[in-house]
């Protein structure tokens, strides 16, 4: 996603210089009639382009939430030899989850697809002693968008994974991307950026985002931090879950 918010900002610089880089007669026909057409552009405001990435980029991180937390239920569902040793509280989710999933059959999610059928059918084998038996993954999913720093602890916490941002602020990868030594400090800016993230995501795709300024900078800024932070996320969960 990188190369998008980079051409956008070469398009927009290349365009009024362009003319002078040509040699005009030896363009022809359709070749000729693009470059004058692009060089017209003369009043392009590039920022909503700007603001849809960072909308998309927002989509991505919560796709990624949810197939975490689906991987997850399904590592614990074939590591426990008998339903009794899944751990009280992911089957405690299981019901509840699976439950809250059965109730949009009438209203379908639009993000997230699920076969009614395999919920009923799967929940049924979810019983003490049970040595066969199905979590439904992916309803452990279901409700999981904006993932604002406070959406993320409870969405992770379906799986028995605490939040801990102290622990991301160890992280040496994180501390260089904010120029940051102190652990503390380092989590402290974790939260606010991913805050401030999820913020400006809403107040674009709920109005538009007008008067909100948002550049090429701004947008491979928030690229590098979700990159990050996904991946200690992921190497976080897997050690919670060996």
């Amino acid at each position: 996603m990188f190369a998008t918010p980079q051409f956008t900002e070469a398009a927009a610089t290349l365009r009024p210089r362009l003319g002078d880089l040509l040699h005009w007669n030896e363009l022809q026909g359709e070749s000729k009639t693009f470059v004058q057409n692009f060089i017209r552009q003369k009043f392009v405001d590039v920022t909503p382009i700007y603001r849809g990435l960072l909308v998309l980029s927002a989509g991505a991180f919560e796709q990624f939430v949810r197939r975490l937390i689906r991987d997850s239920v399904v590592f614990v569902n074939t590591s426990a030899a008998r339903f009794d040793e899944v751990p009280e509280k992911l089957r405690k989710e299981n019901v509840r989850r699976t439950g809250q999933a059965l109730a949009t059959v009438f209203e379908p999610s639009d993000y997230l697809a699920l076969d009614y059928d395999d919920l009923g059918k799967n929940i049924g084998t979810c019983l003490a002693g049970a040595q066969t038996f199905k979590l439904n993954a992916d309803a452990f999913a279901i409700y999981v968008s904006t993932v604002s720093p406070r959406n993320l602890a409870e969405v992770l916490g379906r799986v028995g994974f605490e939040l801990r941002w102290d622990d991301f602020g160890k992280s040496d990868a994180l501390r260089g991307l904010f120029h940051l030594k102190n652990t503390k400090e380092t989590a402290n800016r974790l939260e606010e950026e991913l805050g401030a993230f999820i913020a400006n995501r809403n107040r674009i795709a709920h109005s538009g985002g007008g008067g909100l300024s948002v550049t090429a900078t701004d947008v491979e800024q928030v690229i590098q931090l979700l990159k990050l932070f996904s991946q200690e996320l992921g190497s976080q969960l897997k050690n919670h879950l060996k």
